[in-house]
């Protein structure tokens, strides 16, 4: 016979339902602000409040800053990509600590589109621009982002970067931020899709042919562990500023990244102001590639125009 007295303590993982649905209506009400203080900073800001408010199963829309009009689907992350990219300060807020000689080249690992328009609405003109993203359909909007908005020779690959080169099979969807080599998260919609992997060094030999890049961005959701592993990264002594976003991965420490970035003759940009993304700067140190023939100084996009 059971013993129906005798129950175990409750289980402590799962709280109540009005708890959880008090936490998701929290997430939910925070998430909504600051989409509508994003969409505020926009030219056409009570056209996509609107949108959003009434027609929510639209997921697609256009969004318009300084006379340029950029394409964002709200089911394939760009909420959180290339708008947050555009309108919040976590990459606007590097450029003072930067000094670019325009027109610049610009590789951009990780890309969804909105690092390159960030520059542009802020007059940075772009000479040259690499854009380097795994997802196919995050990779065809942001082509024509680029394309249709920034005046500059531009050159996409749909590929992943990582230390070896191999292929990725991976289940993807309309687009996401978490989109990764390493982390497999299967969204709604998704099917299994074989991308091509690149190392560094390969993407930068055959975009940039020896010419110095003024600005090169890593956003690669842990990829950039693998990356600064291998000896594959040695293009990075032709690069003058590198944006990066070092991820914390399981038995991987950040600080190894930043060791192998700075033997490549590069410097920290401390960053007072913080945000949620861990964001770093550096900036080729002249004094440590003077005293090294093998970390050149390279030549400003300028100088190659």
């Amino acid at each position: 016979m059971v013993d129906r007295r005798r129950r175990g303590p409750r289980c402590p993982e799962r709280p109540p339902i009005w708890i959880s649905a008090h936490k998701d209506a929290t997430v939910n009400f925070h998430d909504f602000f600051e989409g509508l203080r994003a969409m505020a900073c926009f030219d056409n800001a009570a056209q996509l409040i609107t949108s959003r408010l009434l027609f929510r199963r639209n997921p697609v829309s256009i969004y318009r800053m300084g006379g340029r009009s950029i394409v964002i689907d709200h089911s394939g992350g760009d909420a959180t990509g290339t708008r947050m990219a555009i309108a919040s300060t976590m990459y606007r807020r590097l450029l003072p600590r930067m000094r670019l000689d325009v027109p610049v080249n610009l590789l951009d690992l990780g890309a969804n589109g909105g690092f390159p328009l960030m520059l542009s609405i802020h007059g940075v003109a772009l000479r040259r621009c690499v854009c380097v993203e795994l997802n196919p359909k995050t990779f065809a909007r942001l082509t024509f982002n680029v394309r249709y908005n920034i005046d500059c020779a531009f050159k996409g690959w749909n590929v992943a970067v990582c230390g070896e080169p191999r292929d990725f099979e991976l289940y993807l969807g309309t687009g996401s931020t978490s989109d990764s080599i390493w982390r497999m998260q299967r969204t709604e919609g998704a099917r299994k899709v074989t991308i091509p992997g690149m190392t560094l060094d390969d993407i930068y030999g055959q975009s940039f042919e020896g010419e110095t890049v003024d600005i090169c961005k890593i956003d690669v959701e842990g990829a950039e562990h693998e990356i600064f592993e291998t000896p594959h990264h040695q293009c990075l002594r032709s690069v003058r500023y590198l944006v990066i976003e070092i991820h914390n991965v399981e038995g991987r420490n950040p600080e190894q990244v930043v060791r192998a970035i700075q033997a490549q003759g590069f410097r920290e940009i401390p960053i007072e102001e913080r945000c949620a993304e861990d964001v770093r700067l550096f900036e080729r140190d002249d004094e440590a590639s003077a005293s090294n023939p093998s970390l050149p100084l390279g030549r400003k996009a300028s100088e190659t125009a």
